[in-house]
């Protein structure tokens, strides 16, 4: 499964303003493979502080799991997506 997620967080609480929250969102980011996690993408918005990443797993439980150090940084919406190519052929089918 794929996921479209968009961790979003106020000037206040802006990582420019803590390494801290930096080393920990990036080992997260790092070590996603381990989790069972393949992080296809991750972009930044910085004016606007948020965070774009596109992700693949087979188990939501594995994708909470790998969010867990992460949760308290962002607010999130995560949303299933799924490849252009797949779904135009599954509406051929």
């Amino acid at each position: 499964m794929i996921f479209q997620i968009t961790a979003t967080h106020t000037h206040a609480t802006c990582y420019a303003h803590s390494e801290e929250k930096r080393d920990v969102f990036v080992k997260t980011i790092l070590d996603a493979e381990e989790k069972g996690v393949n992080v296809l993408s991750c972009h930044v918005n910085a004016g606007a502080h948020k965070i774009f990443m596109l992700i693949e797993s087979d188990s939501l439980a594995d994708v909470t799991a790998w969010m867990g150090p992460i949760l308290p940084l962002n607010d999130y919406d995560m949303l299933p997506v799924l490849d252009m190519k797949a779904a135009v052929e599954s509406i051929k089918a």
